[in-house]
């Protein structure tokens, strides 16, 4: 198992069938390392087994117009205008795929009708709410004067960018409905309404959509709104300031999947809901939080993997560590429960067939049915000469709890050998680690380290009580991570406890920190996308106006609030690490922002403690989950590098 293993990786996803169920499409992907890019083709499944459907290597989406043609977004033209959007068609009864739709406005996620119009999100600026009227002179003007001016960043609101390097200052997503032609385009929504995702009615007589008006800064609550095609005009139709995860129109009633916020904060668990008279009422309390949370590097794009099909509601819950299936019927009654031997990245149905994108066991994504039968076969080969450890499960009592994880094993183990172990813990905090594929825990054990990660509190697939770590960061999250690795000590006492690395990242970038500012245990330690100091965190992350006082609970703007601040600082304890740390930061990550890893870097350097940054120019946070190849080769590297430098 090298670094570079994962450049021979096939990647799945943008699961979706037709509207009568009886073909599939999806998203193959892989990497071409020379070029430094992602290569993706659209694939279609059916009776007849599986065949590739478009050959640029460019389309890494897709959807249906109707039973018999695929549609898709591509730049096919690298000088195309960045300020437009061009549709492709391809028809299944054969041709090449045309030019079906082409608009002066980034639009996404087109809903088409019967009458060759669709509905769409379009990208606007709230001083050019009529930009789809401007004639090109108008046009050509706007974008001098944004190259004129292109020195400068004029900023009104919060957050004013999003993880990646965008900035989404005064920027709202539209809904907009637009002529066959594609001449004709027609506002549905104001500018100052941002709207986050929308259905249309079977007869398609209105529109339903989840959107929030925004006055200078972005609010984490949304609402639901419909209007109609014809005579526009929005209605709200819920009250409550929540936060929706989604929602489905399923028949005549309208599900929700809403966080109250009421006890737990941001991580509360959602309910499943309808809407009745503006008012959200839960009807299943799943316990387990809906969606699937758990990590992998070896995942690319994502795809629907919840949601109705035809008569049938499907809930993905992340349930302990695995994906969990939740069938209701149109009375929103369970009428089946499957438990996924992995995690369900994907989800529909093909005629009464459940098709799933999963990784299950040790195996890198593959379509398969419900009960696990491989539909495809694209990894198979991958792993033919190489050696991949199988996790040992592994749990620890302690106090009131089970701290439940695994460990992997170097290959031809000797108990009689001594060996260095590296501990791994999960972002979040609110993820989990399971039992499916994790190519940087491969490549360490296939080193020669044991390689240790667990489910500490505050995670996911537990219920609200056990993520609930608010203001707690550091305390019994901390306490289940080294009574793991004393457990994992315990049960291999071979493994050199002098020798012991740690690392992370984003949350776990953040106890990595804690770890390495509160015991010297550990000999070596890797600090990726983390955080180190809460103060200067609030405000510039694209989520830290909000999610600093949540889970802190502590308030910036409250003198009696900054000691609490300071207190869960890795930053406050600097003086007392003494491990030799990596830092691995990117440039473009404004989820935590690159500047808390120079402040650790800095300190780290000035106190003595032997350290390096390796900084991404033009990555961002998920630099392990969807980096350019070269960037993320690049990091396996420099990891691997600094633990045997320190451990070997």
């Amino acid at each position: 198992m090298k670094p570079e293993t994962f450049t021979s990786f096939t990647f799945l996803s943008s699961l979706k069938a037709n509207p009568s169920l009886t073909q599939v499409a999806y998203v193959k992907s892989s990497v071409n390392l020379e070029e430094d890019k992602y290569e993706s083709v659209i694939m279609l499944l059916n009776e007849h087994g599986h065949k590739q459907m478009t050959y640029l290597k460019k389309e890494s989406n897709v959807a249906w117009k109707d039973d018999q043609t695929l549609i898709f977004s591509a730049k096919r033209d690298e000088k195309a205008n960045p300020m437009s959007t061009t549709i492709y068609a391809l028809p299944l009864d054969g041709g090449e795929a045309y030019e079906l739709l082409k608009v002066d406005l980034p639009i996404s996620s087109p809903h088409f009708l019967k009458d060759g119009s669709c509905v769409a999100q379009a990208v606007y600026h709230v001083d050019h709410p009529k930009f789809h009227t401007y004639t090109k002179k108008q046009r050509e003007a706007l974008e001098k004067q944004m190259k004129d001016v292109d020195f400068m960043q004029v900023i009104k609101e919060v957050p004013f960018y999003t993880n990646g390097g965008s900035f989404i200052d005064q920027l709202r997503q539209r809904l907009v409905h637009i002529s066959a032609d594609g001449k004709t385009i027609t506002p549905l929504t104001s500018v100052n309404l941002n709207v986050s995702s929308f259905e249309v009615s079977h007869d398609e007589r209105r529109v339903v959509f989840m959107g929030s008006p925004i006055k200078g800064v972005r609010p984490i609550h949304s609402f639901l709104y419909q209007t109609t095609l014809i005579n526009p005009k929005v209605e709200q139709l819920s009250t409550a300031k929540v936060a929706l995860g989604g929602f489905e129109l399923f028949n005549d009633k309208i599900v929700a999947y809403v966080n109250e916020r009421k006890k737990y904060g941001l991580n509360e668990n959602m309910k499943v809901c309808v809407l009745k008279d503006g008012v959200f009422v839960p009807v299943i309390d799943p316990f387990y939080n809906l969606g699937n949370s758990i990590n992998s590097d070896a995942r690319l794009y994502g795809s629907q993997n919840m949601g109705v099909f035809k008569d049938t509601l499907v809930l993905n819950v992340t349930k302990k560590d695995h994906s969990k299936l939740i069938f209701l019927n149109q009375d929103l009654e369970i009428i089946n429960e499957v438990e996924v031997n992995g995690s369900c990245d994907g989800l529909t149905r093909l005629h009464d067939e459940w098709i799933l994108i999963s990784m299950q066991g040790q195996k890198l994504q593959e379509i398969t049915t419900l009960d696990g039968t491989p539909k495809t076969s694209f990894n198979e080969h991958v792993f033919n000469e190489l050696h991949v450890v199988k996790p040992l499960p592994l749990s620890v009592q302690h106090h009131d709890r089970i701290t439940d994880g695994w460990v992997l094993l170097p290959p031809n183990f000797d108990q009689n050998k001594p060996y260095p172990a590296i501990l791994v813990i999960h972002g979040g905090p609110k993820t989990v680690y399971g039992e499916v594929y994790v190519h940087e825990m491969q490549l360490w054990a296939n080193e020669g380290y044991v390689v240790m990660f667990c489910n500490p509190v505050g995670g996911d697939g537990g219920g609200n009580e056990f993520a609930d770590i608010r203001g707690e960061y550091g305390t019994r999250d901390y306490d289940d991570l080294m009574c793991f690795v004393d457990e994992v000590l315990k049960t291999y006492p071979n493994i050199d406890e002098h020798r012991l690395g740690v690392t992370g990242g984003s949350y776990g970038g953040y106890m990595t920190n804690w770890i390495t500012s509160h015991t010297t245990r550990f000999k070596a330690a890797v600090t990726q996308r983390s955080i180190c100091n809460w103060t200067s965190f609030y405000g510039v992350s694209d989520i830290g106006h909000y999610f600093v006082k949540d889970q802190v609970q502590a308030d910036l703007h409250k003198p009696l609030d900054h000691n609490a601040l300071w207190n869960n600082s890795p930053l406050k304890y600097v003086t007392q690490v003494k491990t030799p740390t990596l830092v691995v930061h990117s440039k473009l990550d404004y989820r935590c922002p690159i500047d808390q890893g120079y402040q650790w870097f800095a300190s780290l350097k000035l106190l003595g403690v032997p350290t390096k940054m390796v900084m991404f120019h033009n990555e961002n946070h998920d630099l392990t989950r969807s980096g350019k190849p070269k960037a993320r080769l690049n990091s396996y590297k420099e990891i691997l590098d600094w633990f045997n430098t320190y451990l070997k």
